[in-house]
């Protein structure tokens, strides 16, 4: 009797493993690269005067079926009016809503949660490929067909662009 109900728990061992095994196989992660590392065919030639925080917001939009995972962001930074100077620390935040996906944005209210943080430094000067990593180690998962809107947040060196075409 004992050898039995060994080998039954033996069984269902094996089987709960192997479902175990299966479902967390179908639950894939996607990741993609997106990268502006040949630059971003931007001049980086207009600076914002404006008291920090300086902000730039975008949409991202998963049109596949499996779930994508957003784990740092880069903007193009420069020195610039208002005193911000080569080398200056900038504290950085990332805000994201899934409700609020068009027009005006206000952080401040329930639509908007902080997400990550980090800090960059303010490069010499704005050049097409001065892109400066603002956000690491962030672990956002967009559902698949899911699209969220984000802000990033600088204190210092954000820039502005015009095509080079």
């Amino acid at each position: 009797m004992q050898k039995f109900i060994t080998q039954k728990f033996k069984g269902i061992s094996i089987f709960c493993s192997l479902f175990t095994l299966f479902f967390l196989s179908s639950m894939s992660l996607m990741a993609q690269t997106v990268s502006t590392a040949g630059g971003t065919g931007y001049l980086g030639n207009i600076a914002i005067n404006n008291p920090a925080p300086l902000v730039a917001s975008f949409v991202v939009q998963n049109t596949g079926a499996s779930p994508l995972a957003l784990t740092s962001v880069s903007s193009q930074m420069a020195p610039g009016f208002g005193g911000t100077l080569a080398g200056a620390v900038s504290n950085n935040k990332l805000y994201m809503s899934t409700t609020s996906l068009g027009g005006n944005f206000d952080v401040s209210t329930a639509a908007w949660t902080q997400v990550a943080t980090g800090t960059s430094v303010v490069p010499a000067a704005a050049t097409p490929a001065t892109i400066v990593q603002c956000i690491t180690g962030a672990n956002i998962v967009i559902p698949g067909g899911a699209q969220y809107r984000f802000v990033l947040e600088l204190s210092r060196g954000l820039v502005g662009s015009t095509n080079l075409v």
